[in-house]
């Protein structure tokens, strides 16, 4: 289970670990007011977020998991064996227009060179709800640095390449969607949209 050494959540650290499963609890209550049967979890990792969001979501059969890395998508399927776990690129998503009630990509965003050009797709294949998270900063690095971590980079995690405090993405979501909520759960953004009527995608 080689995908289980890098999950973006893994740490033995109690604090960090009180404060994802804290994210895990805003990003349930999110959820639990919205209607959906279709879901898609973009940047899927090792399949933590379904593990966790299990009793919100609806049936097996109508899951999705995507994420470029095979090793992680092959952990994620040993987890969850039920659902349906594919290697795909975020930024050429295999799916049709508006196939899923429900997108999530958590902690993605800030990992990919053109997040405009994952957003659109999340939004195309998106018929309802979008929810995002994102490292909330400069709030992330001073937490790491707090701890001792990645010291070298100022507290930056060398895998994001983009930061953005609540109002710098509240700014940049609101060119694709309708932005409903932008909240913290600390050290993270948790943002919930709507697909617009007539998208006008840039």
């Amino acid at each position: 289970m080689k995908g289980y050494e890098y999950t973006k959540y893994k740490t033995k650290n109690p604090v960090v670990q009180k404060l994802i499963e804290r994210f895990f609890r805003r990003v349930a209550r999110v959820i639990k007011d919205l209607e959906f049967s279709k879901v898609l979890d973009a940047g899927c990792g090792d399949g933590e977020a379904l593990v966790k969001l299990r009793s919100m979501l609806p049936d097996t059969k109508n899951i999705i998991g995507a994420d470029l890395d095979a090793d992680q998508i092959n952990s994620a399927r040993m987890r969850e064996p039920e659902i349906t776990f594919e290697v795909c690129d975020l930024k050429q998503l295999p799916y049709k227009d508006d196939q899923f009630d429900l997108v999530l990509s958590l902690e993605v965003l800030e990992h990919i060179s053109n997040p405009e050009q994952v957003l659109k797709e999340l939004v195309r294949v998106s018929s309802k709800y979008i929810i995002l998270s994102v490292p909330h900063e400069p709030i992330f690095m001073i937490g790491n640095l707090l701890r001792g971590k990645n010291i070298a980079h100022l507290g930056n995690d060398p895998q994001h390449i983009n930061h953005w405090g609540l109002r710098s993405f509240h700014r940049f979501i609101s060119g694709y969607i309708d932005v409903i909520s932008v909240s913290s759960s600390f050290p993270w953004l948790i943002a919930i949209g709507k697909k617009r009527n007539s998208l006008g995608l840039r």
